[in-house]
């Protein structure tokens, strides 16, 4: 099976929704599965992403962008 990459958006929504899961009473795995993701990766991505909400990914990539903005590349 191939392998799917995930930006940062994809997996803030992907965890958000299977958090909504999670409190509509269903348990990690069933939840994971609608999700079409495994659940060691959910729990990968909650221990990297967990506390990032959408305003917190956004100053984020934006000190990315004003970083390499800075750089002036030749």
């Amino acid at each position: 099976m191939a392998r799917k990459r995930y930006n940062e958006e994809d997996i803030l929504r992907l965890l958000r929704e299977i958090d909504v899961h999670l409190h509509g009473g269903m348990d990690v795995m069933s939840a994971c599965r609608t999700a079409g993701i495994s659940d060691k990766t959910y729990y990968g991505w909650r221990k990297r992403y967990g506390g990032m909400g959408r305003a917190k990914y956004y100053s984020r990539t934006s000190r990315k962008m004003d970083y390499f903005k800075g750089q002036n590349l030749e």
